[in-house]
């Protein structure tokens, strides 16, 4: 990245919203100050520059907090069905924590138990070198998270982990139930084949019917669409194909799988990215003290209301030991290289073509390329 001598700094923040037609009138201006506050609290702890006062008002978020009060116990019930971010995926031996898969699985057995709905497990295929022995057992990481085995039930919390039509919102971190499936003809859970053996291929859905929180289906010129026009219950459900994607380790290997995982549980690092209407933060003393990984958890969301701390935020001390880590110098160090170069790019084209020419001339230029 040293190379590199031009150097051009994004500064708006896309993740970000200080007008909602949904909230009432005589809150919208409080909704807009905290908005702009959320963004100045934000910046300083990404950067470890922010103040206790900064630490005390986003502890205002905490579930603690908010159930003090019958105001804030009704709006904890509109976070009944938010996705909760964790520090790890797997449980700790150290810590004894729970991890995200821990809790996912907890929650699909007690969903079947509840619905008396069956646990499919959903076998991802593989293309793969003639010598290449057991792809099942390749990590999911190799695959952009994509699993050998999708553990799911009609009902489960799922998430939609690639951009398959952004437009209508079907993009990572859309979010949304489970609802059904399209068996291949004469296929189900159970099919076996002529010998009596598991058949793979007549064992797996061809899709898996979505119904999520929130999309916009509808033609080019604005008129609504529907994968299911003739029952307007299901205006929302949007069938989910298998996805192919390469290993980004192994060459010629590839799995193909349906690009879901269940969210009732999420680690910090898998939601980097996303952005979600509703989020609950779970920040641990150890994870508070790794530079930016405080930051990535709270800024999942577009407003400050929209985030619950179910455990109390840790100490203002615990978020400012990262100041003291290798990791965060590096980090601060490099930043400052970059604000150098792009005050010299700045100065070296002498102006910024977006801030500088009029959309007249805009145009004009554009037209002549």
């Amino acid at each position: 990245m040293r190379t590199f001598k031009d150097v051009a700094v994004l500064r708006q923040v896309h993740r970000y919203e200080d007008e909602n037609d949904d909230i009432p009138a005589d809150k919208r201006a409080a909704y807009r100050k905290d908005a702009k506050r959320f963004l100045e609290v934000t910046r300083g702890m990404a950067d470890c520059t922010w103040t206790e006062r900064d630490h005390e008002w986003l502890s205002a978020r905490n579930r603690s907090v908010l159930q003090q009060t019958e105001e804030g116990r009704r709006e904890l019930e509109k976070f009944k069905d938010a996705p909760l971010l964790m520090d790890g995926r797997k449980d700790s031996a150290v810590t004894a924590a729970r991890g995200a898969i821990a809790v996912n699985l907890r929650k699909l057995e007690e969903l079947a138990v509840r619905t008396s709905k069956p646990i499919a497990g959903l076998c991802a295929f593989h293309d793969k070198p003639e010598d290449f022995d057991d792809p099942d057992k390749v990590n999911s990481d190799e695959f952009r998270g994509m699993e050998a085995e999708f553990l799911v039930c009609e009902g489960a919390r799922v998430l939609l982990t690639q951009n398959l039509w952004v437009e209508a919102g079907l993009m990572n971190g859309a979010l949304g139930y489970v609802r059904g499936y399209m068996w291949p003809e004469g296929g189900d859970p159970h099919a076996v084949d002529a010998q009596g053996r598991p058949d793979k291929k007549r064992r797996a859905p061809l899709c898996v019917f979505v119904e999520f929180d929130d999309i916009k289906l509808q033609s080019k010129d604005g008129h609504p669409l529907s994968f299911f026009p003739d029952d307007p219950d299901r205006k929302k459900w949007v069938p989910i194909w298998r996805q192919k994607v390469a290993s980004n380790e192994t060459q010629d290997l590839s799995r193909e799988q349906f690009p879901l995982q269940l969210a009732w549980a999420l680690t910090h690092w898998k939601a980097q990215g996303m952005t979600l209407p509703k989020v609950r933060v779970h920040l641990s003393e150890r994870t508070a003290k790794v530079p930016g990984i405080g930051f990535v958890a709270v800024t999942r969301v577009k407003h400050p209301w929209d985030l619950v701390f179910e455990e109390d935020l840790p100490d203002y001390r615990e978020f400012m030991s990262a100041r003291r880590k290798p990791a965060y110098r590096a980090r601060r160090r490099f930043e400052l290289r970059q604000e150098a170069a792009a005050s010299r790019t700045l100065r070296k084209y002498g102006f910024c073509e977006a801030d500088v020419w009029l959309p007249s001339e805009r145009k004009a230029a554009l037209d002549l390329l």
